[in-house]
């Protein structure tokens, strides 16, 4: 018995090497034909942990053809004071943009056109304006209040949490209309 014990973890082990050596050669190959951006593997203060306390992916794979394909996106910013302004903010991918009347200002760190979230990493499923995210950082002189996606499609996940403004992705802009 004890014999036939040490054949199956032998075997398990043998398997597990080459799924985890199959997993990376995906990845490598996948990788020639993108840029992968480094995520912060921990939620930033302010920001919202992932669903069931399960940990966020670690990178975003940005494809090449996201950067000729895109040029920036509109983020709607509104004063939640009764009366309150609103006005869109457009960034550049990779940019960043003050808030006009506020202290505020917004990063681009990544953006998908059709979001899809893997084991491992943010990638997007097509060009098409399907789903469409853009992580953010959003700061307040100079002291980073939130970082994390905003969702055109799904405003209210993850959002930005402040008692003074609602921030939300407004549009993608393509690169040639």
């Amino acid at each position: 018995m004890k014999k036939h014990g040490a054949i199956i973890m032998m075997v398990g082990s043998a398997l597990l090497s080459l799924s985890v050596g199959c997993k990376n050669k995906e990845v490598s190959q996948q990788s020639r034909s993108a840029v992968e951006t480094p995520m912060n593997p921990a939620p930033a203060p302010g920001s919202s942990a992932a669903p069931g306390g399960q940990a966020q992916p670690e990178r975003i794979v940005i494809d090449d053809e996201v950067r000729t394909s895109w040029k920036a996106v509109e983020l709607l910013v509104v004063e939640k004071k009764p009366g309150g302004a609103s006005q869109t903010v457009q960034v550049g991918l990779g940019g960043e943009s003050p808030v006009a009347g506020t202290a505020l200002s917004i990063k681009v760190l990544g953006f998908v056109p059709d979001f899809a979230m893997g084991n491992d990493s943010i990638i997007t499923k097509s060009m098409q304006d399907v789903n469409p995210a853009v992580k953010i950082q959003i700061l307040e002189n100079g002291k980073e209040l939130f970082k994390g996606w905003a969702f055109r499609n799904f405003p209210t996940m993850h959002p930005f949490e402040d008692p003074r403004y609602r921030i939300t992705l407004a549009r993608a802009v393509p690169a040639r209309p």
